[in-house]
């Protein structure tokens, strides 16, 4: 007990510096609720290895905003701030402490935002800590219409077969469920970059921009994608969110976040 208090203590006591450092009116993190003067950039080694092996798409995800990368808090990407922030404005508080499966959760907004309102699971074929070690592709695991929601974050560009990944997400959700379903998206490919005979890391970060990346979505085929699994697609950009929100999260002008509602 003493050790977790001490332990407690500390954390707090690094919070407390951080925020007097980073402490402004510029930005505000809707996963630590921290007012800010500044975001992190992306950590330059990707920038580097992209240059390396001859990846031709870096910063041109549609939502990764390479200069307001990260929270100097917490830690948070941005994607995880506009999650917070689509929970936040349109599902809260009416559907608090509903059932939601986190898939490859990202801890810190799993542990500061989504387990203060939901019943959080989470899941991850690889990752330790997790409630399930389950592959997203066979999740026999859970019941159909299990979930009210879920979030399945830069998932599906590591999985064999994101068709069936997306089947399995449609089938544990409950009708008029609603899940959070994002990748990294190329506005400019006209096709998703998909070779099975890409096999080394070089390869794959030569085409996908990462070495565990299996393809790189283009926007036409990942949306149909979604649509293909059974879900009713609905988009949230900057117009939805408003302008003052996507600056005050270092959003990415372009970034949307797409949402698979089952009807």
């Amino acid at each position: 007990m003493i050790k977790k208090i001490k332990k407690r203590l500390k954390s707090l006591y690094n919070k407390h510096k951080l925020l007097k450092t980073y402490k402004g009116n510029t930005y505000h993190c809707t996963v630590c609720n921290s007012n800010l003067n500044v975001y992190l950039p992306l950590p330059d080694f990707y920038r580097i290895n992209a240059e390396i092996h001859g990846y031709k798409y870096f910063g041109q995800n549609e939502h990764v905003n390479v200069k307001t990368y990260s929270c100097p808090i917490c830690g948070s990407s941005d994607r995880d701030r506009m999650y917070a922030e689509y929970f936040k404005r349109f599902v809260l508080p009416k559907n608090s402490k509903k059932l939601l499966l986190h898939v490859a959760p990202a801890w810190k907004l799993n542990d500061l935002f989504l387990k203060k309102h939901f019943k959080v699971t989470t899941t991850d074929l690889m990752m330790d800590g997790v409630d399930y070690k389950l592959d997203i592709e066979n999740m026999e695991a859970f019941n159909n219409n299990t979930f009210d929601y879920f979030i399945c974050s830069h998932v599906l560009e590591h999985v064999a077969n994101p068709d069936k990944a997306l089947k399995e997400l449609y089938r544990i959700l409950k009708p008029q469920g609603l899940g959070i379903i994002m990748a990294p998206v190329i506005p400019k490919l006209e096709f998703t970059l998909e070779d099975k005979s890409h096999t080394s890391e070089e390869d794959r970060v030569k085409y996908y921009g990462q070495a565990d990346h299996l393809r790189l979505f283009s926007k036409k085929d990942f949306m149909s994608r979604i649509e293909n699994g059974g879900f009713k697609l609905i988009q949230y950009d900057i117009n939805k969110f408003g302008e003052e929100a996507f600056n005050k999260l270092g959003l990415k002008p372009s970034s949307i976040l797409y949402i698979g509602l089952k009807q």
